[in-house]
């Protein structure tokens, strides 16, 4: 559905219209519909469908720590610390990588209050550069990036876990493969799932943080 323009304000402030025969099709012939000065076009005064906002402030809390701290945190000091022999050096990379990340938080933020509508990065990327950039990007999102993703966290995760129960490659391969298919099955489960799972795995990763901060304070 589309908004009214201009013109067409002084029939109702924020009414839909559509043409008639699409309104009909889809089930809305119980509702009232006032014709308008454009032929075929009719104003629909029923209840506009909307997405449910079942995600407090608790919950988006955990939904962007568990997105900023993801799995591959556990190896990345690894890697850094094998090429920076000083300890200061490497907390200031930290540091300096929560900077960005925290400038980059900000601008999620004022993007979001801006234009408050489902789609996250679609929206402002549609919004700055058009449709088709918007749909490219979503297209390389479900099919390309998110695929890899998924499938690299899940083996990082299935090889954490094979290191302590001492799982053989095939066994790592199908624990991979469980950890995708569980965590598919809390999305489509439903949000209140869905929500559930991530606060959970996001209390999971920040203890796993401070103790392993807690372990190097203490041998220090």
């Amino acid at each position: 559905m589309q908004r009214l323009g201009k013109s067409d304000q002084s029939f109702s402030s924020g009414c839909l219209f559509r043409e008639r025969a699409s309104l009909q099709q889809s089930g809305l012939r119980s509702y009232n519909f006032r014709l308008l000065s454009k032929p075929g076009l009719v104003c629909y005064d029923g209840p506009v469908v909307t997405l449910r906002r079942s995600l407090h402030l608790p919950d988006a809390t955990a939904l962007v720590i568990g997105c900023v701290i993801g799995a591959g945190i556990f190896r990345t000091a690894a890697s850094i610390s094998k090429h920076l022999h000083e300890p200061w050096l490497v907390m200031a990379v930290w540091v300096a990588g929560g900077f960005i990340s925290f400038c980059g938080a900000l601008c999620y933020a004022e993007l979001g209050a801006a234009y408050p509508k489902t789609g996250g990065d679609y929206v402002y990327i549609k919004k700055a550069y058009g449709p088709a950039a918007g749909f490219l990007f979503g297209w390389t999102k479900i099919f390309t990036e998110r695929v890899g993703t998924i499938a690299v966290l899940g083996f990082v995760f299935a090889e954490y876990v094979a290191s302590v129960l001492r799982l053989s490659s095939v066994q790592t391969r199908e624990l991979a493969m469980l950890g995708i298919l569980g965590l598919t099955w809390a999305n489509i489960a439903g949000i209140h799932v869905g929500k559930g799972v991530q606060n959970l795995l996001t209390a999971v990763k920040l203890v796993a943080l401070l103790a392993i901060i807690g372990v190097g304070l203490s041998m220090a």
